[in-house]
């Protein structure tokens, strides 16, 4: 490595992209249902929607037809202009009934409607939650940086909640990388190894940390998990080890039309748990 090449790695690795407070704002919503979810059903969200959003200045419910097509529902999103939509899984659609799909109306208003969306189980499913999480889960695989997702999680968590920090690191990626450095004369293996896992776990770490610094100071309670996994069950496994009663992810992503990354998948597992999709 040359002296230029080392000076540039030191100074790289003093940068820092530290938490930038900026909650959202929750005053509008709007809570989607369906008649086959019944009136009775459509009340316990609506009650649901109150406890979980004490801030709100206005919550209005709307009952769906079951053949409603989605574009009515995008635009009855666009006309309301709400700061959030509260829905369920399987929304105005019969694959509410099947374990391996969110529902086709609800995939839409994730990745098309512009606020974010709060999904609840299936009213024939399991019931709406009936008081605040006591744990909100910002889960992702790239938490250094990540201010909006920090920022969309505390926007639903009660002061007297507990946020929880998720950084999960793709195993899959890292053992891959090492296996093409073992292969690599010039680089120790193992010294790399411990470099690089080292790192990894530095930055996500950092900017955790630098969340607790901006939070804890306000009474907010602020916990940190970084991890490594590869498959789904081992962020289903940090959902239930946490007993997380909201989980936070990103789901856009400008390049493609389907939930970004792991979003997806948990939407589907997660069937009782409910997730805020931004």
């Amino acid at each position: 490595m040359t002296g230029i090449d080392k000076f540039e790695s030191v100074f790289r690795a003093t940068l820092r992209d530290d938490f930038k407070l900026a909650p959202l704002v929750f005053k509008k919503v709007l809570v989607l249902t369906d008649v086959q979810a019944a009136p009775d059903e459509g009340r316990a969200m609506l009650a649901s929607a109150t406890t979980m959003l004490p801030s709100a200045t206005e919550i209005e419910l709307h009952m769906l037809a079951m053949d409603a097509p989605i574009s009515v529902t995008l635009e009855l999103v666009a006309r309301e202009a709400p700061d959030l939509v509260v829905t369920h899984r399987g929304l105005a659609s019969p694959s509410w009934r099947q374990p391996f799909t969110v529902g086709e109306n609800l995939e839409v208003l994730t990745q098309v409607a512009a606020p974010p969306v709060l999904a609840l189980p299936h009213p024939l499913v399991a019931a709406p939650p009936t008081k605040a999480p006591g744990k909100i889960m910002a889960l992702t695989d790239q938490l250094a940086g990540n201010s909006d997702l920090v920022n969309a999680a505390l926007a639903l968590t009660p002061d007297d909640g507990q946020l929880v920090l998720c950084h999960v690191e793709d195993t899959r990626s890292f053992e891959r990388f090492l296996d093409v450095i073992a292969k690599l004369p010039s680089i120790d293996t193992e010294q790399a190894r411990d470099e690089i896992s080292a790192r990894l776990a530095k930055e996500p770490t950092d900017f955790a940390e630098s969340v607790r610094a901006a939070l804890e100071p306000k009474g907010r309670k602020v916990s940190i998990l970084i991890t490594r996994g590869a498959h789904t069950r081992d962020y289903v496994e940090l959902v239930e080890l946490e007993d997380a009663g909201l989980v936070v992810m990103g789901t856009r992503d400008a390049s493609q039309l389907a939930m970004h990354g792991m979003a997806h998948a948990l939407a589907i597992e997660l069937r009782t748990t409910p997730m805020l999709l931004f």
